[in-house]
């Protein structure tokens, strides 16, 4: 739960006719054979950078249904989005992205880089960052000023607070006050991720991380997302499509707006909690706009 749902009727925006074609550099089963991969590859570290550069699956679940998934809507100034980290040794249910089973459908980042997404940092399990100052990553209710450098806002060192064990020990089950972990440091991301596989083996909760994206104009383009190093769309195909735009049919809409902002196809794949590991897969059918064959 980043924020309440907010449940908007209308799709995202008028968008282009099915049928139109580009040549995407990737395909959609290649795409969906690399975030199994990574998925599946559980490391302390990628040589010294944080896990995330070469490790587990980074998601973003749409919130609200008027905006476009990679868009800020909440707080939009102070520069922020939350995005969840997915790795088979942190097990897959239905709490592990944000409103799974009732929006059902976001975006995938591709993996971290130099000269990739900017990270903020990282909290074991939600913590309702979207009511926290320092962009979303320090404690609850203050204002914050605008930050456009890629900084590491993380607050669990301060607060003397450097190992998983420390962080169940001080917030346990909690009620969402938590500290947040570096995105920047190999060893303290670690930490975040062991907290993570902890707290979901000990069954003290179910629910999804934040990892936050830094959304600064520096780093993030809303106008063109092909900036944004998303790497595919996904949906539930298990969502109960209540309106138009949910699963599949949400990741289609935006799917085109995509492509009408940026004239490029990048691939929707389904997410399948039955099919782990492997629980990326692609679909022709589930294109609304189609790659060049």
């Amino acid at each position: 739960m980043n924020s309440p749902k907010i449940l908007v009727s209308g799709l995202l925006l008028n968008c282009l006719f099915a049928g139109v074609s580009y040549a995407g550099t990737t395909s959609g089963e290649k795409v969906a054979t690399t975030l199994n991969q990574r998925y599946e590859k559980v490391v302390s570290d990628c040589d010294g950078d944080p896990a995330y550069y070469c490790s587990g699956v980074i998601v973003r679940s749409n919130e609200d249904i008027a905006h476009a998934t990679w868009q800020p809507y909440l707080r939009a100034d102070e520069y922020f989005l939350q995005f969840s980290f997915l790795r088979k040794d942190m097990g897959f249910f239905e709490g592990a992205i944000w409103s799974f089973n009732d929006i059902g459908f976001g975006i995938v980042l591709d993996n971290g880089k130099a000269d990739g997404f900017k990270s903020r940092c990282i909290f074991p399990e939600n913590a309702f960052s979207v009511i926290r100052k320092t962009n979303g990553c320090g404690d609850f209710k203050s204002k914050n000023k605008l930050r456009d450098e890629d900084e590491d806002n993380s607050t669990c060192e301060s607060k003397g607070v450097l190992t998983s064990g420390d962080w169940i020990k001080k917030y346990g089950i909690g009620d969402g006050d938590y500290c947040s972990f570096s995105t920047h440091n190999a060893k303290y991301f670690n930490e975040a991720i062991k907290t993570s596989v902890q707290l979901v083996s000990d069954k003290i909760l179910l629910q999804n991380n934040e990892l936050i994206i830094n959304t600064s104009p520096s780093f993030w383009d809303v106008k063109d997302p092909s900036k944004d190093h998303i790497q595919a769309l996904w949906y539930n195909p298990k969502t109960i499509e209540s309106s138009s735009i949910h699963g599949l049919n949400g990741a289609q809409s935006e799917q085109k707006l995509y492509y009408q902002l940026t004239k490029k196809w990048i691939p929707i794949l389904s997410i399948n909690m039955s099919s782990e590991p492997a629980i990326f897969s692609y679909s022709e059918s589930d294109q609304i706009i189609s790659p060049q064959t």
